[in-house]
């Protein structure tokens, strides 16, 4: 308890700073290692003061570019900033990276020739050039990793001013074939691995399914480029897609693909229609198989198991909920937006209106398995204490040892065996995923626009 009351005592503090000082709209903040708060506004960076009063170290009421001492130092736009271990602060002006000492001293450390008008190259100090900078942050090693806003990229500064941008870029938006950083992605759904450790992306944007191997090159593995079918139309190719959504790959790396109002199997690399999904199911969110080749499909309100044939075995909808559980719903139908096997071929059901989870015993009942009914948020813990958000979209997945992984409730939430719901602590950090498979030892997950993966913590 005590540093969240630290905190919001300090935050407290900046607002009667800005207050009683002169700061005109204060937008950046950045607390140094001996405690002291710097923040800025456009034009100036400030120091608070006892008394929470504001004392202008740096810069002038108009936009200048300037190095020098205090109000010497003229700066166009001020944007994020940051305090390393010597205590200067680091911040972004424009396309400039700029240092500012405890005494005021402003000096430009990388991009001084550049035009901060959206050109941007990696290099040493003298020649590297940013767009538009950013959120700043300092990694384990001490290096400075910036958000270059108007490159859409992720940047690393190292201590002697060397630039390169990361391999993952998670703002970076396209419909790229490459090798790591040069593959771009937009429009991500659902992801599956195969057994090789190989991702597979649909791309609605050019109607077709790509292939991520281990070593990070990007190429098409199913569907034509540019052509859709259109069901409206008529106009069909047997090799190619409408709208490729959720993927799904069985044990002997068959992969399934919802495309539209069908199912797509493709095997040996060859595409055929297993199943047509009528109009009874709605819109289909979510595709999953077990170790037997049974498929599972979520859509609008209930829930497919087919066979490996195709076959309908089993149809999971409103007679399925019990009395109880419909009463706690307030009489809503289900909504299914994710399923997944375990490996007992148990079927779980992400229910996005009541924010539970349930699980689907193999022939047998339905029943709340995480989460607790009609309560959504983000507090972990067992059945009925844990909340689930649903926030964006839904996929889980399970790894050996029976843990499910699941995205849609902001950060990356896991769950036991008995239901308990955690927010573990990965070594990628806290991105924000989109969809989430695990393959050889590895959990992936993709951002909009990247594809991360991190071992699992033993």
């Amino acid at each position: 308890m005590d540093r969240p009351r630290y905190f919001c005592s300090r935050r407290s503090q900046v607002r009667q700073a800005a207050r009683d000082g002169t700061a005109a709209r204060p937008t950046s903040l950045a607390v140094g290692a001996d405690g002291v708060i710097y923040l800025a506004d456009s034009t100036r960076i400030y120091r608070v003061e006892s008394g929470a009063r504001l004392r202008v170290l740096a810069g002038q009421p108009v936009n200048a570019l300037e190095d020098g001492q205090g109000e010497a130092a003229g700066f166009n736009v001020v944007g994020g900033l940051v305090v390393n271990q010597a205590g200067d602060v680091l911040f972004g002006d424009g396309g400039r990276l700029r240092k500012m000492t405890p005494a005021g001293m402003v000096t430009t450390l990388v991009g001084e020739n550049g035009s901060g008008s959206g050109g941007w190259r990696d290099g040493d100090a003298g020649s590297a050039r940013f767009s538009s900078l950013g959120a700043l942050a300092f990694d384990p090693a001490g290096q400075l990793i910036w958000l270059d806003v108007g490159a859409r990229s992720v940047r690393r500064i190292s201590p002697a001013g060397d630039v390169t941008t990361l391999a993952a870029t998670p703002s970076t938006i396209g419909s790229v074939d490459g090798v790591g950083a040069a593959a771009r992605f937009s429009g991500v759904t659902h992801v599956a691995s195969d057994s090789k450790g190989n991702l597979y992306v649909a791309d609605r944007q050019r109607h077709v399914i790509r292939r991520v191997s281990p070593n990070g090159e990007t190429t098409v593995f199913a569907g034509v480029p540019g052509v859709q079918n259109n069901t409206s139309t008529g106009a069909f190719r047997a090799d190619a897609f409408d709208t490729p959504d959720s993927i799904a790959i069985d044990s002997k790396d068959v992969m399934y693909v919802i495309d539209a109002q069908r199912i797509v199997k493709i095997k040996g690399g060859a595409m055929s229609t297993l199943f047509t999904l009528g109009k009874e199911i709605g819109f289909t969110y979510d595709v999953a198989v077990d170790l037997d080749g049974n498929l599972a499909v979520a859509g609008s309100y209930k829930a497919l198991i087919l066979a490996p044939s195709g076959k309908i075995i089993r149809e999971i909808g409103v007679s399925d909920f019990s009395r109880e559980l419909d009463a706690n719903r307030g009489g809503a139908l289900p909504t299914p937006r994710g399923v997944a096997f375990d490996r007992a071929g148990n079927l779980y059901l992400a229910d996005a209106y009541g924010h539970v989870i349930f699980k689907v015993a193999k022939d047998g009942p339905l029943s709340v398995f995480a989460g607790t009914s009609g309560i959504a948020g983000d507090q972990d813990g067992a059945p009925g204490k844990a909340s689930l958000g649903f926030y964006s979209q839904v996929q889980m997945t399970f790894v050996p040892n029976g843990d499910m992984y699941m995205t849609g409730h902001g950060k990356l939430r896991k769950v036991s065996p008995d239901g308990t719901v955690s927010t573990p602590a990965l070594a990628w950090g806290d991105p924000s995923l989109i969809s989430i498979t695990y393959s050889n030892g590895l959990l992936k997950g993709m951002t909009r626009y990247a594809v991360m993966q991190t071992p699992l913590p033993q």
